[in-house]
């Protein structure tokens, strides 16, 4: 299922973008997935922070879809110029069966863009396990023309808000080495970091490789 979805992907690339592009892009990702694959963990202590409400800025704000029957049709019509359906569909699928959520920031009725939050266990096998009561942000984008404009730790504020009043007590989130844009937009929010590592996945088994480690008492590494 996966394989051919990528595939449609490969193929749907080449046909709208080109054989150049395609390849360049091909390049990218298996440079950065080979060399240049290390995480920056970090970790933001909600218990800590000292805040009860993120004022958005005017005709800005922020849906929660916690199921796909949530999203209207315009939203994810919107979406899926962004990413293909087909991506969408799987993504949903696997997500919010999960429990994961989808905060969706818009201005007026146009989404600018969006992240992702599960609570207790991650979507895929992570750096390490945590307590049911952390949440992992992943997935998150800032649509192009929308960039600039400090949108994105005003989310990150936003859903670390109101993760705490629902009773979660730590927030990660990874950030891939080569990833600039989204380090600099970390820093500018309540996240502090607590190491770099490696993740490999030999046969179903994930195996961590840690090349810094700033604050182990924020996790539990798993060893098992």
């Amino acid at each position: 299922m996966k394989f051919n979805h990528l595939v449609r992907r490969l193929v749907r690339s080449i046909k709208t973008k080109g054989m150049l592009f395609t390849m360049k892009r091909i390049f990218i990702i298996s440079k950065r997935n080979l060399f240049q694959n290390r995480s920056i963990i970090y970790c933001a202590d909600l218990n800590s922070l000292e805040y009860d409400k993120v004022e958005l800025p005017k005709n800005y704000c922020i849906e929660v879809i916690c199921k796909e029957e949530e999203l209207s049709k315009n939203k994810l019509y919107q979406l899926s110029k962004y990413r293909p359906k087909e991506t969408l569909k799987l993504q949903f699928q696997e997500r919010f069966h999960k429990g994961a959520v989808l905060w969706l920031m818009m201005i007026s009725d146009i989404v600018v863009g969006f992240h992702w939050s599960v609570t207790g266990q991650p979507i895929k096998q992570y750096f390490f396990s945590f307590p049911c009561k952390d949440t992992l942000l992943f997935d998150s984008e800032i649509f192009t023309e929308f960039r600039g404009r400090g949108l994105n730790p005003l989310l990150i504020d936003y859903i670390m808000c109101n993760l705490k009043k629902q009773g979660v007590s730590r927030v990660y989130i990874d950030i891939r080495m080569w990833n600039a844009a989204n380090i600099r937009s970390i820093t500018k929010t309540r996240f502090k970091k607590i190491g770099v590592a490696k993740k490999i996945v030999v046969l179903g088994k994930v195996f961590v490789i840690w090349y810094e480690m700033i604050d182990s008492a924020l996790f539990k590494v798993n060893q098992d």
